[in-house]
Formats: structure tokens, C-alpha cells, sequence
């Protein structure tokens, strides 16, 4: 409040000096208005999170997972790059990668195009010349405009994986708006496929993908299911001017909930990444 200026490149975790101010409130949060600048003590370190230790040897016998919210990544998004090498540096390139908020091929342009081939594709290229591992992918492009999101840019769920570990078992890709089945075995109907398309929790909300993976030998399966909840749009804060606090989509999720967390058999082993 006396004009000057807090420090440039403070992060999450810095430790700060005493802080006298004005306690207000802006877009229903408390917030302090310091009456002289902000004093760093210590600063966090390191500036990210360290790369994993979880790393797979490269065989059957030994697989990872990640999982990524790419945050409506296009084919032209600044921020390609830096995910890539994240995948790469600090997941240090998964067998199996969980992807959320997969753009199609023209972002945010509502022109009604729904793939996301090129969006997939330029990642992987990305992540290649990083690492030198060349990912496949699988996914399941939506109704134009019916999975919410940036208006145009028709996210989904999709899958990074590499083949020269596992494939999908039994490939036949299901559409947007067909459910999935799972059948004696376990197997599934349609690999990969969507759970419940048209159920009304999923309205204006992105899909989850289930999947059928193998070892390259063929003797060993396991499920897996990508879920990107609806959002949660519409919320208030805690403390804002509403009692109680509106807990936007909170009916939604329940709901989704419901239809990801059904019980499978004993032989069905599934990994399910809740995002």
C-alpha cells in the first residue's frame, strides 16, 4: 500500500517475513493488502517437484504409470514443450501415460472439427526428441461440442502408450456414443470404449475410457479406466457471501461416481486414475 513492489518470482512454499496489512475480500476470497512489501525468508527448493524413481525397466514384468492434465493442449499450445518434456524429465516416459483435456486439431476454433490426431501426434513428436521413446496413443473423438470444456475445443481422455512394452488387447474401438460392455473372460466389447455415453451425468462433460492392455506375449491383461470429471463450474468460494457455499456439480460427479465405481470381478484387475 505504500506504493512499492512485492518480489517478482515468489512461489508455493516460500517461507515470508511478518506481513502487516489490510485484511479485504476479492472474488469471495480474503485477501491481505500489505502496507509495505512482502520479505522473502526462504525460498522454495527445489522450484519443482524432483523426476520420479518409479522407472520401468523396459520388460513386461515391470510396468509404470502417470497420468497428466495437459490442460486444453492443442497442436499450437505454448505449453506442448514443457508438458513433453515432463513426461519425458520428471515421469520419465511411463509405460502407460493417463491423459485429460486433449484438444482437437484446431484448438479452440469452433469449426466443427472433432480429431485430435495432430494435437496426439505433435505430443508424441515432442516427448520423442526428449527422450528418444516413441509413444502410440488410442482415444475416442466426441460429439462436437457435447464433452464441455473450452467452447471449440472438444477435449477428451486419451492414452499415451509404448508399444514396444504392451498393446491393447483385442483392438476394436468402440464410437462416442455406444457404451461399453464388459464379457465372459473379462473381456470388452468395444477396446477402447466409453462407459455410458448417453447416461445424463455426462452431459456436457467428458467421458471416461476404459481399456484392455497386454504384455506383448500375450499372458498377462489388465483394465484400466481414464476419468476427467465433470467440472466444477458454478461453485462459490468458502468465503464468499453464500451460506452455505454452492458446491457447483457436485449432483454430476456423484452421479459419475456412481457409474466408474461399479464392482468388477476378482479377475478383472483394473487401475482407474480419478482426475
Amino acid at each position: 500500500m505504500d506504493g512499492s513492489d512485492n518480489p517478482k518470482h515468489t512461489r508455493l512454499g516460500d517461507s515470508l517475513g511478518d506481513i502487516t496489512g489490510v485484511v479485504t475480500q476479492a472474488f469471495g476470497y480474503y485477501r491481505i493488502l500489505p502496507t509495505t512489501n512482502i520479505t522473502i525468508l526462504k525460498s522454495q527448493n527445489p522450484e519443482i517437484h524432483p523426476p520420479t524413481t518409479l522407472v520401468s525397466n523396459d520388460k513386461c514384468d515391470q510396468l509404470t504409470f502417470g497420468s497428466y492434465n495437459v490442460e486444453n493442449l492443442s497442436p499450437t499450445s505454448k505449453i506442448l514443450p514443457t508438458i513433453a518434456s515432463h513426461i519425458a524429465s520428471l515421469l520419465k516416459t511411463p509405460t502407460l501415460v493417463f491423459l485429460q483435456e486433449i484438444q482437437d486439431d484446431s484448438g479452440a476454433t469452433n469449426n466443427g472439427i472433432v480429431s485430435a490426431n495432430l494435437t496426439l501426434t505433435t505430443l508424441i513428436n515432442s516427448i520423442k526428441e526428449q527422450s528418444g521413446v516413441t509413444y502410440a496413443y488410442t482415444e475416442i473423438d466426441p460429439v462436437n461440442g457435447k464433452d464441455g470444456g473450452q467452447p471449440g475445443g472438444n477435449i477428451r481422455v486419451a492414452y499415451l502408450y509404448n508399444p514396444q512394452i504392451i498393446r491393447l488387447r483385442k483392438p476394436n474401438a468402440g464410437n462416442s456414443t455406444v457404451a461399453n460392455e464388459v464379457l465372459a473372460g473379462p473381456e470388452l466389447k468395444y477396446n477402447p470404449g466409453r462407459i455410458a455415453p448417453a447416461d445424463a451425468a455426462w452431459t456436457a462433460s467428458r467421458k471416461p475410457l476404459v481399456a484392455a492392455w497386454e504384455t506383448l506375449d500375450g499372458k498377462n491383461k489388465f483394465f484400466t479406466v481414464n476419468v476427467h470429471f465433470g467440472s466444477k463450474g458454478g461453485s462459490s468460494s468458502i468465503e464468499g457471501d453464500a451460506r452455505p457455499p454452492v458446491n457447483g456439480g457436485i449432483e454430476d460427479r456423484m452421479a459419475q461416481t456412481a457409474l466408474t465405481a461399479v464392482g468388477s470381478p476378482s479377475s478383472l484387475h483394473a487401475i482407474q486414475l480419478t482426475i
